[in-house]
């Protein structure tokens, strides 16, 4: 469904009914990465409304012309907020530039939020500040990988670290759509202003349940810089997972769906 907000005839969709969370993907896809990993947390029953959004320049949100910085596009979803969740409190989830983003929401309406999920969040939003592991592969299914075009294999390499048919299947049906359809001539020139004008995290003090989930070969954000908010998050669990890139949520999904599964009931029976 789509909404107009400050212009932006902005698409999301909404599963379920409870406690809204909302979701955030990165930079580059689209809602479908979200989904393809959150979904199969939930079932009919679950206390949960999961909310959606395509970012601007991704997806299939229009008229995004104006959202050119990430003020612009915190502006954006601090008035989609407000205006479908009206004095309600939300939970929040976020996936590489989308937790960062979620950070960002988070320190402007600290008192609503009452749960934080992290996947691979960017920290720094310069890439020159990142404290990053040289890119690495753990596995490769070498038949399957002969069997992919150059491009294929660019694609697959880039941001995984286990190469296997299972993950790659995964990453064309939840990743490389999105970045396929995105407006790439758009996206360059939001690169340009990619950084909040603040720090979401500098004055942040955050005592709901929350977790942080980084790979420990994820070349691209990295885990190191993460571990320097753990004061920030006094009812946060923080896990590095070997074996995982900036895919974590394909590559480690067994563990992905747990801890997800964990930091669910920590808010629904803990909170």
């Amino acid at each position: 469904m789509y909404d107009q907000i400050n212009g932006v005839n902005l698409y999301y969709d909404r599963i379920g009914t409870g406690m809204p969370i909302i979701m955030l993907h990165g930079f580059g896809p689209d809602s479908e990465l979200m989904k393809g990993c959150m979904e199969p947390i939930f079932d009919e029953n679950s206390p949960f409304e999961r909310i959606y959004i395509d970012l601007p320049g991704m997806g299939k949100t229009e008229n995004y012309e104006a959202v050119r910085s990430a003020d612009d596009m915190l502006k954006l979803l601090l008035a989609f907020i407000h205006k479908n969740l009206p004095e309600q409190d939300f939970l929040l989830a976020g996936e590489s530039y989308g937790g960062y983003l979620a950070r960002g929401i988070l320190s402007q309406m600290t008192t609503r939020v009452k749960g934080l999920l992290q996947i691979c969040p960017v920290i720094h939003p310069e890439q020159g500040k990142r404290t990053l592991p040289k890119p690495q592969i753990i596995y490769q299914d070498e038949q399957l990988m002969a069997s992919l075009s150059a491009d294929e294999q660019a694609e697959f390499i880039e941001n995984g670290v286990v190469l296997t048919a299972k993950n790659w299947r995964r990453l064309i049906s939840e990743v490389l759509p999105g970045l396929i359809t995105a407006d790439h001539d758009h996206l360059r020139l939001y690169e340009q202003r990619y950084a909040l004008s603040f720090n979401p995290d500098e004055q942040l003090q955050f005592a709901h349940p929350s977790l942080f989930l980084f790979g420990r070969q994820d070349s691209t954000v990295g885990y190191q810089d993460g571990l320097a908010l753990i004061e920030h998050y006094p009812r946060a669990s923080f896990a590095i997972l070997d074996g995982a890139g900036h895919n974590l949520q394909i590559e480690e999904e067994k563990v992905f769906k747990e801890l997800v599964t964990d930091w669910l009931n920590r808010f629904s029976y803990l909170n």
